[in-house]
């Protein structure tokens, strides 16, 4: 079969061609580091890939919903010790007023004190985190708690409306309820609070013992409970954030392995293709310049 001098043209092209497209990949992987900086290199681990970087997207994600939760509810836990001490006092104020032996200048005294905790309870109430009212349940963009005469009034989210809790995501399918709603916890405690002050400015001493003390321990009670229950979801959030951290490593390391060159071959495979691509030209070029002329000479 005769050859033509445009097939052994042709030939060697495509063989230039090759051979400069494998020295064109090395390159690549030597001035990119990766492997795999198209689809085409290799389709199955570029589908593992995006898999993988589709996994670390959900942790980043899942990562900051924690950090801001976490947020959240250290600022929901200072305003209620800060509460609970508050109370603590009253209750002390209490104790001092259940007495027929102070006078009437005393308990007037003990009343404006009691007017300043009710006006602090009622700014701890109004506490945000960011941008964010943490005891309006969802209406987070206005304060929850409304001077309302020597009070305040709740205008929050309740439970009757729907819209009391605040849920976040931490990962698949797990969600956690991050506040405390004011009309639960900081209502009774004004509540308590301004009952007390009235008694005491009426002197009436019996409904201080049997009423007053009682409330307050109840309120007490109640903050309590809600600092342990944020401290158990605090806890519950940052050993959440430690596994996400060690499975964002891992999955770090697995796509290093996918789409990261070793370097050490890169530079073999790159020497060998330049390599490979000078013999090319060469042949090429040896080949090409064989035309009928040579033959004549």
């Amino acid at each position: 079969m005769r050859i033509s001098t445009n097939t052994l043209m042709e030939t060697s092209l495509v063989g230039i061609n090759e051979s400069y497209r494998r020295y064109g990949e090395a390159q690549q992987r030597i001035a990119t580091g990766k492997k795999l900086n198209r689809p085409s290199d290799d389709p199955t681990g570029t589908a593992h890939a995006m898999g993988l970087r589709s996994a670390m997207g959900h942790i980043e994600q899942f990562q900051r919903n924690i950090t801001d939760a976490n947020g959240f509810m250290a600022t929901t836990d200072v305003a209620l010790s800060q509460a609970v001490v508050l109370v603590r006092e009253a209750r002390s104020l209490a104790i001092q007023s259940a007495t027929d032996t102070i006078t009437q200048d005393q308990r007037a005294i003990i009343a404006n004190q009691l007017t300043a905790t009710i006006s602090q309870i009622g700014q701890l109430g109004n506490s945000t985190h960011g941008s964010r009212f943490v005891f309006g349940g969802q209406l987070t963009t206005k304060p929850p708690f409304v001077p309302d005469g020597g009070g305040f009034r709740y205008e929050g989210g309740t439970s009757a409306t729907a819209d009391n809790t605040l849920t976040v995501e931490i990962f698949h399918a797990d969600t956690v309820v991050i506040n405390h709603t004011g009309d639960q916890l900081l209502t009774p405690t004004l509540d308590a609070l301004k009952n007390l002050k009235s008694h005491i400015e009426g002197g009436q001493i019996s409904a201080i013992s049997r009423e007053d003390l009682a409330a307050l321990d109840n309120v007490l009670q109640g903050l309590l409970s809600a600092r342990a229950e944020t401290g158990v979801k605090i806890q519950r959030l940052t050993a959440t954030s430690s596994r996400l951290a060690l499975s964002s490593e891992n999955f770090t390391e697995l796509l290093s392995k996918i789409e990261d060159a070793d370097y050490t071959k890169a530079v073999v495979d790159l020497k060998t293709a330049e390599l490979t691509y000078q013999g090319a030209l060469t042949a090429g070029a040896h080949g090409i310049s064989r035309t009928l002329l040579d033959f004549l000479k």
